[in-house]
């Protein structure tokens, strides 16, 4: 009697559900209706223009060449300076400078003196503590102190480690003769820029013809002239020709220099003075 109650519930269930058949004698397969999507209006990207590559007259000022004034800047910018790459080797100067400099509309870079001695990795942190808050473009690790023993090899693990120091802050090296006399013209380090240091008083990239080194083709900085003097003031600076705004290929190529690794190594190399930032 339960059995079969059950089995005329179930039966009507199934006949009020179509039991197989729609009430409209359609049949019970799914029918999927896709809906048209249409597409999206392309969204219009203003394509924006890098700013071009700047051949700039620039200067590098130190502890040395003492706290800086607005009228120090003025100076520089009417004789045609725009640009100071700022030494590190005194916190309170330094900051100084950078005040004084980006106040007067000067863009500027610094540059750590490394000491082969001491940590790299602290070296470039406190001189990047330094540069925090100031729209500083670009840190300088300044190679050129006595390595003492330390060979090529190992010279070039402690650069590396200067080098990781930097974080995401865009790096260049500054050197000149140390790279000849320590590095043996190795070229690991030739695809970030350089700034070399050749005082023939010329603000020209011309002498790299013949003076090319380390791989790196061509140069983003000349330093030119050390230990002078700059728009009509006598604050102790060096005078430097400098890239900026380069892109990822780096500077325009240079007529008649090398443009291969293996034609820069077999350059005609000539010594350079040596300079040294701590004067």
């Amino acid at each position: 009697m339960k059995t079969s109650s059950l089995l005329a519930i179930l039966g009507c269930m199934l006949s009020s559900c179509g039991g197989g058949g729609s009430s409209d004698g359609s049949s019970d397969s799914a029918v999927l209706v896709s809906e048209e999507i249409t597409p999206a209006a392309p969204v219009l990207v203003e394509e924006i223009t890098p700013p071009a590559p700047v051949l700039l007259k620039a200067l590098d000022i130190s502890v040395y060449s003492g706290n800086i004034n607005a009228a120090h800047v003025q100076g520089w910018k009417s004789a045609g300076f725009s640009h100071v790459v700022v030494g590190t080797q005194n916190a309170a100067v330094a900051k100084q400078q950078l005040s004084m400099l980006v106040a007067g509309g000067m863009t500027v870079d610094i540059y750590k003196y490394l000491y082969f001695t001491s940590s790299m990795t602290t070296q470039v942190q406190n001189a990047l503590a330094i540069a925090n808050g100031f729209p500083v473009g670009r840190i300088w690790l300044a190679l050129e102190a006595d390595p003492g023993s330390l060979n090529v090899w190992q010279l070039c693990e402690l650069i590396q480690e200067g080098i990781d120091a930097c974080g995401t802050m865009p790096i260049g090296i500054y050197t000149g003769n140390f790279w000849r006399t320590y590095m043996q013209g190795c070229a690991k380090f030739a695809e970030y820029p350089l700034w070399y240091a050749h005082y023939d008083n010329v603000p020209t990239f011309d002498d790299w013809k013949t003076k090319a080194f380390g791989g790196w083709t061509p140069p983003t900085a000349k330093q030119y002239m050390g230990n002078t003097t700059a728009g009509g003031n006598s604050v102790d600076v060096d005078k430097d020709i400098l890239w900026l705004n380069l892109p990822g290929g780096g500077p325009p190529p240079l007529a008649g220099v090398p443009t291969a690794r293996g034609e820069v190594a077999r350059a005609v190399m000539v010594q350079l003075p040596a300079r040294g930032w701590t004067r």
